[in-house]
């Protein structure tokens, strides 16, 4: 993993050399999409011991996906084929646990992937085992004609490239990634695109010198192309992320995190770079405007906690409580130990403080709402 850095250090610097200070999306870009030393190229995000995403800590998110799913077939008259297409499906783990769960839904069920990196598609392969075999592999949704299911998305926004501001005594200033004597700094200068920072002008003043937010790229163009490739259905997207205007005010740092598969969480992305897994917290308001303006009627946004429970997750842990209790009364210990420690992966996902405070977004496209 260190490798990485070194060649991407010399193409950053070739870049910034040739065009000046880059701003922190193309800078991301670089770092996490080069063909062959970006993080995303041969690394799976959520699938480190430091950190997880709710699919990578076992089949219950999956499970519980399942569930919605099959609410949403039936919402939709039960169409046959049902197709869910799926971004960010790291080692498959949503899929494979969501497949198996099917139930009624199993023969109208039609599962896409669509993933850049031939890698990590033969990852999620072996990680599907036979359930690969009712898996589509796509790279883009370029030409595809609209299908009838849905669009799945979680933990995958937030690491769509994003700006980097900062208020300083003139007011709102991009942050760029310069380089100075061989390494890589931070530069503030002129906002690169001032669009990006028309929304928060309006909150300024609520902004202390120094405050940092991130702003970002792609999702508009995401939003678009979901829509197209979707006739009726929903859009589900779980994700790390608040609402306007609080998204803007969370001071010094901003939202930006770091990760890799076998350090903790961090804050100095341009360290290593092609080291770190990047991300930011999403801006939901803003992913509800355009998905609104892609064609979507807004339905849902809950915390995850709350709406695993609504699909019967909270009460699946307290039934394993129960049943464990009364494996030790029994003296049955290994199977209490094993009982009580799927309900420990269960009410990771319901924790408050951890996964549980995911948001979820669900709208609907052509659905005759109840």
């Amino acid at each position: 993993m260190e490798s990485a850095a070194v060649p991407l250090l010399a193409e950053l610097d070739r870049l910034i050399a040739e065009s000046g200070p880059l701003t922190f999306d193309r800078y991301m870009r670089c770092v996490l999409y080069h063909p062959q030393h970006g993080y995303y190229t041969s690394r799976v995000p959520g699938s480190g011991v430091s950190y997880a995403t709710s699919a990578s800590i076992g089949p219950w998110f999956g499970a519980a996906i399942a569930r919605e799913l099959t609410a949403m077939w039936e919402a939709l008259g039960r169409p046959d084929p049902f197709v869910v297409t799926e971004f960010g499906a790291g080692l498959a783990g949503l899929a494979t646990a969501a497949i198996r769960s099917a139930g009624p839904l199993a023969n109208a069920l039609r599962w896409r992937i669509v993933e850049q990196f031939d890698a990590i598609e033969q990852m999620q392969r072996r990680s599907l085992g036979p359930e690969a075999e009712r898996v589509e592999w796509l790279r883009d949704l370029d030409g595809r004609p609209p299908v009838t299911g849905c669009i799945l998305a979680n933990e995958v926004l937030d690491n769509f490239p994003f700006h980097r501001f900062e208020k300083t005594s003139s007011g709102i200033e991009e942050v760029y990634v310069g380089s100075r004597n061989g390494d890589l700094v931070e530069v503030t200068g002129p906002v690169s695109d001032p669009s990006l920072v028309a929304p928060v002008q309006d909150f300024q003043a609520k902004l202390s010198e120094g405050d940092r937010f991130e702003v970002f790229t792609g999702i508009d163009r995401w939003c678009i192309q979901v829509g197209r490739t979707l006739e009726r259905g929903y859009l589900l997207v779980v994700d790390y992320g608040d609402e306007e205007p609080d998204i803007w005010l969370r001071g010094k740092r901003g939202t930006l995190k770091t990760y890799s598969t076998d350090g903790p969480m961090g804050t100095a992305p341009l360290e290593r770079p092609g080291h770190w897994d990047i991300t930011a917290d999403v801006n939901f308001t803003e992913l509800d405007r355009l998905a609104r303006g892609a064609g979507f009627e807004f339905e849902l946004l809950t915390l995850q906690r709350f709406w695993l429970a609504s699909l019967g997750l909270a009460a699946d842990a307290r039934q394993l409580g129960e049943e464990a209790e009364l494996a030790r009364a029994f003296g049955w210990a290994s199977d209490a130990r094993l009982l009580e420690e799927e309900q420990r992966g269960m009410m990771r996902l319901l924790d408050a403080e951890g996964l549980g405070g995911c948001l979820v977004y669900r709208a609907s496209k052509g659905v005759k709402q109840p």
